[in-house]
């Protein structure tokens, strides 16, 4: 399986190793000793149905039936990794992409208020049925362009990333106020 993490655009894109996914969403996360913080960034998770390839936007809802919310977590580098390092280190944390629920379907999508909860501030994200088909549309037609996906892979839409400041930060995403995730970061 693989995760492909992108900017709603579909032009900003990346790789993230499946040892990143996880459902554990209520608990600590400890920072390994060579990161100096931590970004995070909200997001919807759209699952493969079926392998795909060049995937017209018309046809979209033949191969992604499926989704949910979710967060991911990157690394800060400590000074001194620098290069490809960085980079790696950066997007392949373990269990840094949280996926907390089960799949909903696309075609029943209720709207909903996703905030994301960092330290002191709040931010909030519309979800609705619009704004997920025409996500699915847009993201498969062109990201099926540059590579075959399988059955089973997740393509991540992620809203913008926001960066974590203190130790002991606090991160929690909630369902129009339903809590989803709550971390601690130590």
């Amino acid at each position: 399986m693989n995760i492909i993490v992108s900017d709603f655009t579909g032009d900003n894109f990346h790789f993230r190793t499946d040892n990143t996914l996880t459902r554990d969403c209520f608990n600590d996360y400890y920072l390994p000793d060579f990161l100096d913080g931590t970004v995070v960034s909200a997001g919807i998770a759209f699952r493969l149905d079926k392998p795909a390839k060049r995937v017209q936007q018309e046809f979209a809802h033949r191969y992604i039936t499926s989704f949910t919310p979710g967060l991911i977590l990157y690394g800060i580098p400590a000074k001194g990794i620098i290069g490809e390092s960085a980079q790696t280190i950066r997007i392949s944390l373990d269990q840094s992409t949280i996926i907390p629920l089960g799949l909903q379907q696309t075609d029943s999508v209720q709207n909903s208020v996703l905030t994301l909860k960092t330290g002191t501030a709040n931010h909030r994200y519309n979800l609705n049925s619009k704004i997920i088909t025409e996500t699915v549309k847009l993201l498969l037609e062109k990201l099926s362009g540059f590579f075959t996906f399988k059955t089973g892979d997740i393509i991540f839409a992620e809203f913008e990333r926001l960066p974590l400041n203190k130790p002991n930060d606090t991160i929690s995403l909630e369902s129009n106020q339903s809590a989803l995730v709550d971390l601690r970061i130590r």
